[in-house]
């Protein structure tokens, strides 16, 4: 006999967050409601995600974004964002199904933020979830990475640029390619980098690729520790080349 699925409700998602540790509203815990059954909807159509029940969902990918937000409003990247002269400016590249993107501006909705998408389907969810969840100054930009900044970034807007990624690119990779296409700007730059590994443990890598890291943090999902380290382009005109191989 088949199990039945748990549906997707409130109070079953602030329930399953809190045997993790962390808390939200009514009204954040009905819109990540939303968000995951459109998800898990389109998901039987188009391969979104590797699980398939939305408690994985949101257990294994989504919860990422709840300790994301904290970081976010942590002493040292809350005072970095506040001393750039405006709201940020947040591009998420690689957005795929919408994590931690969505999630992310349904707990934090400081600033815009652009979902950077460069496949159709994906980018259509994206435009689909966003439509059902009315989140404020949240967008998607349908087209290459590449493209984006120069699209996106305008020499006239206050405010930090944040660079932010899921698995677009490894946190290296990642450093070198927000350097090239964002570092001659002259804007405020920062990389918001999610990993398994440690990147304080390379000081080389970071150093060689033009940045300092100005914060970090360490949290456990699933028994797996996983970083969130905020890196600052050192000097806003240095564009380094970029080797995607």
């Amino acid at each position: 006999m088949t199990k039945t699925a748990q549906p997707i409700t409130v109070d079953a998602v602030r329930t399953r967050l809190a045997a993790q540790g962390q808390a939200v509203s009514a009204d954040q815990a009905a819109s990540l409601a939303a968000y995951l059954e459109v998800l898990t909807a389109w998901n039987r159509r188009v391969n979104l995600v590797g699980h398939i029940r939305w408690t994985e969902i949101l257990d294994d990918l989504a919860i990422d974004s709840l300790h994301l937000a904290a970081f976010l409003e942590s002493p040292p990247v809350a005072g970095l964002l506040d001393t750039a002269g405006g709201a940020p400016l947040c591009l998420d590249f690689g957005a795929g199904a919408g994590l931690p993107g969505i999630p992310l501006r349904i707990l934090w909705p400081r600033g815009d933020y652009v979902l950077i998408e460069v496949r159709a389907k994906r980018a259509v969810f994206l435009a689909e979830a966003l439509a059902r969840l009315s989140l404020p100054r949240t967008t998607v930009f349908s087209g290459r990475a590449e493209e984006a900044p120069g699209r996106l970034v305008s020499p006239d807007r206050p405010g930090l640029v944040l660079c932010l990624s899921r698995a677009f690119l490894p946190w290296p990779k990642f450093l070198a390619f927000v350097a090239t296409h964002l570092g001659d700007l002259g804007r405020p730059v920062a990389v918001l980098a999610m990993t398994g590994d440690r990147p304080a443990d390379d000081p080389v890598a970071i150093a060689s690729a033009g940045w300092t890291q100005h914060a970090g943090s360490a949290y456990e999902v699933l028994g797996k520790t996983r970083y969130l380290s905020l890196f600052v382009l050192k000097n806003a005109s240095r564009a380094l080349p970029l080797k995607m191989s």
